[in-house]
């Protein structure tokens, strides 16, 4: 009996595989709301890149409001600006917000808010 080469089996075994796969949602297996294993490494950076972006909100909010609370302990009032802040050397620059988004100073109560601009 004569041996036949099975890569070329095995080949097209493997792409029916990934052709019949690409009628799956996206985001999730069909049928199903379980999280597709092929979306896992996007959904991993995507969650990642959020994280960075949740941890630059806490910094930035973060060092404001310590400069905030040492300003009322020396002048026993809050700053009128942010900029204040600066000027008076509680923070050598006031943090970059991160992008599509403002920091709001309410001088009345001293609290600073990471708004959409």
């Amino acid at each position: 009996m004569k041996k036949r080469n099975r890569l070329p089996l095995l080949l097209m075994g493997l792409v029916c595989c990934l052709v019949m796969g690409c009628g799956v949602d996206s985001a999730t297996d069909a049928g199903t709301k379980q999280p597709s294993a092929l979306k896992a490494p996007e959904d991993y950076v995507r969650g990642a890149l959020g994280a960075r972006d949740r941890a630059a909100d806490v910094v930035g909010t973060g060092a404001i409001n310590k400069a905030i609370e040492a300003y009322k302990m020396e002048y026993g009032t809050n700053p009128a600006s942010l900029e204040e802040l600066r000027k008076k050397g509680l923070l050598s620059t006031i943090p970059p917000a991160p992008a599509g988004k403002t920091y709001q100073y309410n001088p009345r109560n001293g609290t600073v808010a990471l708004v959409d601009k």
